[in-house]
């Protein structure tokens, strides 16, 4: 080993205490910047309990043609206006299939619109519900603001979900 006789190697090997040192503290430094950056991710990552109704299966409901939203004549789905025939005639095999769901849905269309039935009386549709859908009262309630499309014409209403845990 030539390093020995170099005075700058012999220096180098010399400080040997203080590089095992350095070592320790650069590993203990790292170890807890691991940590800190998995805590950070493990709390930003985190999905909030009732994210799934709110913004997975509620628009199912309004945005989906299978469901109730309006498809015109060209095959354009129009996104959070309800067709009330389709809503009228309940819920269909295809919008949601009777299956194992944690969820229950009762479904209510009102409008206080003027033009849609007239001045002083108010529009509703519903309460339409899931098979799923037992008793009366709801885990939690939705409302929306959708449009609603009747007579070539769109007019504003609310739906409101109300959506049952069921599990």
């Amino acid at each position: 080993m030539r390093i020995l006789y170099f005075k700058r190697g012999q220096g180098v090997i010399s400080n040997w205490p203080f590089w095992i040192m350095f070592a320790v503290a650069v590993g203990v430094v790292g170890i807890i910047i691991v940590k800190i950056a998995n805590v950070n991710v493990a709390e930003a990552s985190r999905i909030p309990k009732d994210l799934e109704d709110e913004l997975v299966l509620i628009p199912r409901f309004y945005n989906s043609e299978e469901c109730f939203a309006y498809q015109d004549d060209v095959g354009r789905v129009h996104t959070k206006v309800i067709d009330p025939v389709k809503l009228n005639s309940g819920f269909t095999e295809n919008c949601f299939p009777t299956s194992n769901a944690n969820y229950a849905f009762s479904l209510t269309l009102e409008s206080d619109h003027p033009g849609l039935i007239g001045p002083g009386r108010e529009y509703k549709i519903g309460p339409k519900k899931t098979s799923n859908y037992l008793s009366r009262y709801a885990d939690k309630e939705i409302i929306e603001d959708v449009l609603i499309f009747a007579g070539g014409n769109k007019y504003e209403g609310k739906l409101k979900i109300r959506v049952k845990n069921v599990q």
